[in-house]
């Protein structure tokens, strides 16, 4: 059930162009339910409350490094996606500081799934190129954009 709401939520999000990012869900036997919460609540688009979910998810002693990575991934993504929400605000003062420092989160989160996983990283490596992007860091973003196409991440998870 779980697995063909990921795909219906991947399809949805490509023809939208929400974002090109989908949340990753761990699979490991032993996942606590807090980070099954947290990608759910990434799903619904309660990014804050992801955040908070998988935050504390992450402080479960329990998880295994593929299951921390992803929740070190789907809480970057929630990061990254409070900070676009912020630029995308249709305000004569954009909050650029408090978008930056969702997006330096995002960094650090999508740094430390690629530390703790480099073998499934790819995806990783696509909402790193993006954060850099954002960051105005425009040649390390493309850099690791192609890294995650070369891992295998599909053109349209690393378009810039």
């Amino acid at each position: 059930m779980i697995l063909s709401r990921t795909k219906l939520f991947v399809v949805i999000a490509a023809i939208t162009g929400v974002f090109s990012f989908a949340p990753q869900i761990a699979h490991a036997g032993n996942t606590p339910q807090t980070c099954n919460d947290g990608y759910m609540l990434l799903n619904k688009e309660r990014y804050k409350a992801a955040v908070n979910t998988l935050t504390r998810c992450l402080n479960k002693r329990s998880l295994t490094a593929k299951s921390r990575a992803i929740s070190y991934f789907n809480r970057g993504l929630a990061y990254y996606l409070l900070g676009q929400g912020i630029l995308e605000q249709e305000k004569d003062n954009v909050e650029w500081e408090k978008a930056d420092s969702f997006f330096e989160k995002a960094l650090k989160d999508a740094e430390n799934s690629i530390k703790i996983d480099p073998s499934s990283a790819a995806d990783a490596y696509c909402l790193r190129g993006q954060i850099w992007l954002e960051l105005s860091w425009g040649e390390v973003g493309y850099d690791d954009l192609e890294k995650g196409k070369a891992m295998g991440a599909s053109d349209d998870r690393c378009q810039p």
